[in-house]
């Protein structure tokens, strides 16, 4: 049994949340949440314990803390003394958190006070609560307070909140939730699952909005017709960057059920896992026998589909596909496997395209594709640099008047022969290799490349008229050994990954659903551009090597499992 572990923000999110008739931390015996002096916060429930330790000062703790939260104390010594309720001998999960510890590399105060608190006695593993206050923080802040008494009234009548069963995507709820404006707003919801018998007031009007499923609690009730409606239309919301909410009644039972429809259709699995999925969000959460015999049935609906089209695409695949090349190493490994997931897609959905594609890659390592090109390279600072060097007398575009992906096109506007000068000198040799790298960009790639289940390639695409190759320069900052880890391509669609992290606003190809999830890295030309968006294919805006990338990676590795 290891010592210390990682509990995820939505894992603590949905703890406090969970409710039976009324809300489970009213339960003396399901929530304790205890803090410090340099503010440790800890949370005790009847089935598990929590501690949180928040190592900001007492100052900050009266200023926001987690719902729930008590100051503790610290010695003289600055050890941390955990109250005597506590009773760790007795419980059997432990959370702590500090301010943004993420890793066990970072070293924080979490890192030390769990190590402490495995040594005053607990029997199981202590979690720290990955990103800390700051993380939980940003993702919830509605989850914040400064309150540090509650009675037990207050506690009986605690709002809680929906259930996040797929983080920024699908949440489950009762009718209560549902129609708080103040929830909708919090959540950031776009469209309702409305499974009772009684209309909403927040979203009234079935469309993109609304989709209303008229079945009640009863043997005869039938709900196979709906599954295929509930999951297109939250897959919809899902493309748009939306979040969905399916409630009914109490949000147990008819709700639960669509819940693990989409789950299946969403990840590609069987409904035991869905199942199992869904109870750790939510113990409560349970279909009826009659629902279940429903989702058994449609279960084999979603894998009868997947194998149909796949044996059909089969006959046709082998005369489509180029053949292999030896450069592009793990991109030409799964082309074969693309180009048939690709067609499938057409047919079927995005969701279900890339769990198909995970199935293929179970015991591989989650793979991060990074563009180079101002990227990991000061491409446009270089250029600048360089220019004006060279023609220190002709107009010139600053940095933050770069609007353009394509740098010749916007120095063209200034007449034809700076679009000529322009590319002149990204094209002469040597002016690749002596670009220098984008701050913290090379530390953050070898890091990201240590990381356990994280498998890193350089992906990108040079220009048509560029004769001298990237190889010299990745060498130089990287070392020989990544040499193999770069891929060129003219087409970045058709290279596998679960993440490609680029500047370029839109990228396109020969596969309209790429495997990866786009990432814009923020550069002088698209800081305009958010994300998701109209002008853009990415899902989120990563806006320098300093910003948070590790919870890009946490939360695809989550997804992917």
């Amino acid at each position: 049994m290891k010592p210390i572990d990682f509990i995820l923000p939505t894992e603590l999110y949905n703890l406090i949340n969970r409710k039976g008739q009324y809300p489970a931390i009213s339960d003396p015996n399901y929530v304790l949440l205890l803090g410090m002096n340099r503010v440790s916060i800890i949370l005790f429930f009847s089935l598990k314990i929590f501690i949180i330790l928040d190592s900001r000062s007492e100052h900050d703790f009266n200023e926001s803390h987690i719902l729930m939260a008590k100051n503790c104390k610290m010695n003289e010594h600055n050890e941390y003394i955990v109250p005597e309720e506590a009773e760790l001998e007795c419980k059997q999960t432990i959370i702590i958190y500090d301010n943004n510890t993420a890793s066990i590399r970072d070293n924080g105060d979490a890192i030390t006070c769990s190590q402490r608190i495995w040594l005053m006695g607990s029997r199981f593993t202590v979690l720290i609560l990955k990103g800390g206050y700051e993380h939980f923080s940003a993702l919830y802040p509605f989850m914040r307070t400064q309150k540090i008494l509650w009675t037990p009234k207050e506690l009986d009548e605690f709002k809680t909140y929906p259930i996040e069963v797929i983080p920024n995507l699908l949440y489950l709820g009762d009718w209560r939730q549902a129609n708080a404006a103040y929830i909708q707003k919090d959540l950031k919801i776009t469209g309702h699952v409305n499974c009772t018998q009684t209309p909403g007031t927040f979203f009234c009007d079935v469309g993109k909005n609304l989709v209303q499923v008229y079945v009640n609690d009863e043997n005869s009730s039938d709900i196979n017709p709906y599954f295929d409606d509930v999951t297109n239309f939250i897959q919809s919301h899902k493309y748009l960057g939306g979040r969905v909410l399916v409630f009914s009644d109490k949000g147990m039972s008819r709700s639960s059920a669509f819940c693990l429809a989409c789950i299946m259709k969403e990840r590609m699995i069987p409904l035991r896992e869905a199942r199992a999925d869904l109870r750790a969000c939510s113990p409560w959460a349970e279909p009826l026998k009659v629902y279940i015999d429903a989702l058994i049935l449609y279960e084999d609906k979603i894998f009868t589909q997947y194998e149909e089209q796949l044996a059909k695409l089969k006959q046709e695949e082998d005369s489509a596909l180029p053949p292999p090349v030896e450069r592009t190493t793990l991109s030409m490994r799964f082309l074969r496997n693309y180009g048939l997931v690709v067609k499938i897609f057409r047919q079927f959905h995005c969701s279900a395209l890339k769990s198909m594609a995970t199935r293929h890659l179970r015991n591989s390592n989650m793979v991060v594709l990074v563009d180079m090109d101002c990227v990991i390279c000061d491409f446009e600072g270089y250029f600048l640099e360089c220019y004006q060097k060279i023609y220190p007398e002709d107009p010139y575009i600053a940095l933050g008047k770069r609007n353009q992906f394509y740098l010749t096109d916007q120095y063209s506007e200034l007449g034809e022969e700076y679009g000529n000068k322009a590319k002149s000198i990204f094209s002469s040799e040597g002016f690749f290799q002596n670009i220098p790298p984008i701050p913290k960009a090379i530390d953050s790639l070898k890091e990201m490349s240590g990381m356990d289940g994280v498998s890193v390639f350089l992906c990108t695409s040079p220009m048509r008229s560029y004769k001298y190759c990237a190889f010299q320069w990745v060498e130089q900052y990287f070392g020989r050994s990544w040499i193999d880890k770069l891929i060129l391509t003219r087409d970045k669609t058709v290279v596998y990954g679960n993440l490609l992290i680029d500047d370029k606003p839109r990228i396109f190809g020969a596969l309209k659903s790429p495997p990866w999830d786009h990432i814009l890295f923020r550069a002088c030309h698209n800081t305009s551009i958010r994300a998701p968006g109209r002008k853009t294919s990415a899902k989120s805006v990563l806006e320098s090597w300093s910003d948070d990338w590790k919870s890009l990676i946490d939360n695809k590795k989550r997804e992917l499992s």
